[in-house]
């Protein structure tokens, strides 16, 4: 099962193991019914064919009665798991349904959530965390309130002549978490935030520390959108002069003052 789906994560993957919880069971399924489950899932990636022949490798050896208290727990999840995953997804349609009724759809005045909608990276759980937990810097265009909410805004900690940058811990973990996956998809669909990151990564910053730098200017640029009152434009950011990202490692002593 986990060479169908790693993470065992997908839809189709839930459907069929209830459908064939041991080994045995799922050798014996024949090839329509595996092409049944995932036409009705839409999975493409493979056939009734290659599924059958995965199904059929020989399973590991376990201790007896192993396999049939493993299938129990499976089965007593999945209805669970099930209903956790359909509930997610009417979430996540009510939240789109609320952002479009704010913005008000084509045509009408720019707002606060329009704008956010506009730049790359951002959907509709995004912007719904970045309005609901950081109204307040969002409404007053404070852009230091709104890094030190979201974690990006280091802490920096003197002590006679030594002075060390640190991770700030005290933050909101829902916007810090909605910054971090926007960082990591804007570096999937945006060439200058994928140059950023590749740039820290370049002076030795580590993936999570090159996201949270890249994030912090994410909300530098999210202000300014909001100040200016226009949506996203990647020819007018693309003529803004780079930011240059020094190499600092978030646990260690960054300057020595003499």
């Amino acid at each position: 099962m986990l060479k169908l789906s790693p993470a065992a994560d997908d839809r189709f993957i839930w459907d069929l193991l209830s459908k064939v919880p041991t080994p045995e069971k799922g050798a014996k399924i024949s090839r329509a019914r595996l092409q049944t489950i995932l036409s009705t899932h839409r999975i493409s990636k493979f056939t009734g064919e290659e599924v059958l022949i995965i199904l059929k490798e020989t399973p590991l050896v376990l201790a007896e009665g192993a396999a049939e208290a493993a299938t129990e727990h499976v089965l007593l999840l999945l209805p669970q798991v099930i209903l956790l995953d359909q509930q997610l997804r009417e979430v996540g349609s009510r939240i789109k349904q609320v952002l479009k009724g704010i913005t008000g759809g084509e045509g009408a005045p720019p707002c606060d959530a329009g704008l956010i909608l506009s730049i790359p990276g951002i959907g509709p759980a995004i912007a719904a965390t970045l309005l609901t937990e950081a109204s307040r810097p969002i409404r007053d265009r404070d852009y230091q309130s709104l890094r030190c909410y979201a974690g990006t805004a280091p802490v920096t900690k003197q002590s006679a002549k030594r002075k060390a940058v640190t991770m700030r811990q005290a933050c909101n973990p829902r916007l810090r978490q909605a910054l971090y996956y926007w960082a990591s998809t804007s570096i999937n669909c945006d060439q200058r935030s994928r140059r950023q990151y590749d740039k820290s990564r370049a002076c030795g910053q580590q993936h999570a520390r090159a996201l949270r730098g890249l994030g912090d200017r994410l909300l530098r640029l999210l202000i300014a959108i909001l100040k200016k009152g226009e949506k996203y434009d990647s020819n007018r950011r693309d003529g803004d002069q780079e930011f240059t990202t020094p190499a600092i490692n978030d646990k260690s002593l960054v300057a020595s003052l003499n």
